[in-house]
């Protein structure tokens, strides 16, 4: 489940698939992308809320026997990473149709 929502993250901001071994692997990945400082600092947090809805989603499964779908895990990730990227930095001309799309075109 985990590696088909990076490979869905990585697709949809138009990276190379991630392959981490370690969470500091993870937390490496905004720095081997050829983006501006922005664009990086908007790819840690798309890290950041990633693992974050990885470990919700785990979490629901072992304590509510409820499994989540890739596709409900991502629709959060997009949601949550919009709402963060809108609401604390300076990229208040993000809408909602052009931030689902890929996101390398925003930058």
């Amino acid at each position: 489940m985990a590696s088909r929502v990076w490979a869905t993250v990585s697709a949809w901001c138009n990276i190379p698939p991630i392959f981490a071994f370690a969470f500091k692997d993870l937390m490496d990945i905004h720095n081997s992308c050829l983006f501006g400082k922005r664009a990086k600092k908007i790819m840690l947090g798309l890290v950041i809320t990633t693992v974050w809805c990885i470990w919700k989603a785990r979490n629901v499964l072992v304590f509510n026997q409820k499994r989540r779908s890739p596709q409900e895990i991502v629709a959060e990730i997009k949601s949550r990473g919009f709402a963060w990227v809108k609401n604390r930095s300076s990229c208040k001309y993000i809408n909602w149709k052009e931030w689902c799309k890929h996101l390398t075109h925003m930058w």
